[in-house]
């Protein structure tokens, strides 16, 4: 083998995670400051017909084709210099415990990047105009042991018809360790459950203006559903109870049960009708309820895909209209936030947040992403946002991974959150733990002013818990359930 090039870059960070979140010119850029890579790379293509990512991995040996270079600036001026359209590159790192959960990688490039580890195609499809810092990372295929070095390989593809522009960081950063952590819950926990029913999952609780509280939620991950159901309560303890379906794929034209159908029965899922993670809204500017949704599966002709769909109504149980006959975005998880101008946002995916057209019949502008400063995304999924004492919250679920003192690796599906004083747009500040155990979940305040959120995690049950805002500036759940002890990260 003609070199290794190793890689263990760590950018530690001292500051708080409170509400002052710092100023950053450019939010996606990764911290300063940055440390040189080490690279091989070839314009030659290494991938093999049986085993296309053999070249990711530890054991490949290079040839005399791969070539050395300190920065991804050097690799931009070869491909330049040489008319080169695609280049493959190459670099080793190691995890540790403390940052295994802040990984991620960041590129300001033209063109398309797809990153591998250890032979598994992680991130593909990364595409970008060169006009900003992209951060990424997937953690459903990551294939990096704490303390063991990781083989990583890089493919970037320039635009056709213009030079390679190409800049490239692996970024481990020291995240904020929340002191004393509080858990929404273990399964050994006493919860109150406002909804008894296992298969609800990514439960949206709000309190509306008729001083009702209202439920929707996930209903199955695969199958056939009716359409949304919703839940009521007069108090936020519950019991809630099933008020009805007010919105239903037979009174919808673009998810109507015929668009949904799939030609290939080999699929398992090919008979899926399911909305996934919806959410319920009362917009005070247009004195409207709102549901915003998503199917499982891309109805016809749209290509597969994840696209968002907002009905709404005069009253809170409907029935439901689609405001427009379509979607209005293409992503996961969408949440509505109305600010206190009556400006409405949708937030989804991991931390994407566009403004709204008044009537909420489409974005009014490009959807932007949003970074927390110490961390690849706001979230992985489920985002949520919310505003209190003129700072905005921005959270949303994540799997954080944790060690206890035997060494032995857990994980809980956590809140996690940044905050930020400059605005709805940021920066934001560090993301941190919030409510573990929370995931995707939604925060409103009770009749008593109290800020509550929901809670379906680790018993697949829905209740509602009581948070507060902890003298450091992060918020937490207000009774401490069951202390996660001897684990760090």
């Amino acid at each position: 083998m003609k070199r290794l090039a190793s890689l263990c870059l760590l950018v530690w960070t001292v500051s708080g995670v409170g509400a002052a979140g710092g100023a950053q010119a450019d939010p996606g850029a990764p911290p300063e400051p940055r440390l040189p890579l080490a690279l091989t790379y070839t314009f030659k293509d290494p991938t093999g017909k049986a085993d296309k990512g053999g070249w990711t991995t530890s054991a490949f040996q290079e040839g005399p084709e791969w070539k050395a270079a300190g920065s991804a600036r050097e690799i931009e001026q070869a491909m330049n210099a040489a008319q080169a359209r695609r280049v493959w590159f190459r670099f080793r790192m190691t995890t540790t415990r403390e940052t295994f959960n802040h990984t991620f990688c960041a590129a300001r490039h033209d063109g398309v990047l797809d990153l591998w580890n250890e032979g598994e195609a992680n991130r593909w499809n990364n595409r970008g105009d060169g006009t900003k810092w992209m951060r990424f990372f997937s953690y459903i295929f990551r294939r990096d042991v704490v303390g063991k070095p990781c083989q990583y390989g890089v493919i970037y593809t320039r635009s056709e018809g213009r030079p390679a522009q190409l800049d490239f960081a692996f970024v481990q950063e020291r995240p904020y360790h929340v002191p004393e952590l509080r858990d929404a819950g273990t399964k050994s926990s006493k919860f109150h459950l406002v909804l008894d029913i296992p298969h609800i999952r990514d439960a949206c609780a709000i309190r509306g203006p008729d001083d009702f509280y209202y439920i929707v939620g996930t209903p199955l991950l695969h199958g056939k559903q009716e359409g949304i159901d919703l839940y009521r309560a007069a108090d936020r303890h519950g019991p809630f109870v099933k008020v009805g379906t007010p919105w239903t794929f037979e009174a919808s034209k673009w998810v109507h049960p015929a668009n949904l159908s799939q030609p290939n029965a080999r699929d398992k899922y090919f008979d899926d009708q399911i909305i996934w993670a919806p959410e319920i809204e009362y917009i005070k500017s247009l004195k409207k309820w709102v549901l915003i949704y998503f199917p499982n599966k891309a109805p016809k002709p749209l290509p597969k895909g994840f696209y968002i769909g907002i009905a709404a109504s005069d009253t809170p149980l409907g029935p439901y209209r689609d405001i427009v006959d379509g979607h209005i975005a293409a992503d996961p998880d969408p949440h509505l936030f109305e600010d206190d101008d009556g400006k409405v946002y949708l937030t989804s995916g991991t931390g994407r947040i566009a403004l709204m057209k008044p009537d909420l019949s489409g974005l009014a502008e490009e959807p932007r992403m949003m970074y927390p400063r110490n961390a690849q995304a706001i979230a992985n999924e489920g985002t949520t946002l919310f505003k209190h004492n003129g700072v905005y919250y921005f959270g949303g679920a994540f799997t954080t991974y944790y060690w206890d003192k035997a060494g032995k690796k857990s994980s809980t599906y956590d809140c996690v959150m940044s905050a930020s004083t400059n605005g709805i747009y940021g920066p934001y500040g560090d993301r941190y733990v919030a409510i573990k155990n929370g995931g995707n979940n939604s925060f409103f305040r009770d009749k008593d002013g109290t800020w509550c959120c929901s809670v379906w995690q680790p018993t697949k049950k829905t209740t509602i818990v009581a948070v507060e805002l902890a003298p450091d500036g992060t918020w937490r759940s207000a009774e401490n359930y069951d202390v996660l002890t001897d684990l760090t990260y």
